[in-house]
């Protein structure tokens, strides 16, 4: 994520893929995998729509939705980081209304985490709503 937010999509990308690949060799039981093949998902996805390629984005982001459909034992974490990874790519996509929808759809009980309330203030603010 430190990659990501100063910059560089190739580096955040590379590190999450290498993540992904000590989960892969490791010996992670297979119901456990889906939650750490969203998260490589989610940043990979966050890289390419940093990079404004949406068209990956957009794919990246309906597999990690597949996914976690189908992952019912992680549904708490994934209520909010699915509406989280659409808000980042809508704001990358200079699309601030179509962000905070999404963020408006994370729990309450999570609002509360610095980097969500970052993303709806950078939203607001590109709306230049300044309330």
């Amino acid at each position: 994520r430190i990659f990501l937010e100063t910059g560089d999509p190739d580096g955040g990308e590379s590190w999450y893929q290498a993540g992904w690949n000590l989960v892969l060799d490791s010996k992670t039981a297979a119901e456990e995998r889906t939650l750490w093949q969203v998260r490589m998902l989610h940043g990979t996805a966050r890289a390419a729509a940093a990079r404004r390629d949406f068209n990956r984005a957009d794919s990246l982001v309906a597999q990690a939705k597949g996914l976690m459909d189908q992952d019912s034992r992680n549904a708490e974490h994934y209520a909010w980081i699915y509406p989280y990874l659409k808000a980042y790519v809508e704001l990358s996509r200079r699309d601030p209304d179509a962000a905070i929808a999404n963020l408006q759809a994370v729990p309450a009980k999570e609002m509360d985490r610095p980097y969500l309330q970052f993303l709806m203030a950078e939203a607001y603010s590109r709306k230049r709503d300044r309330d």
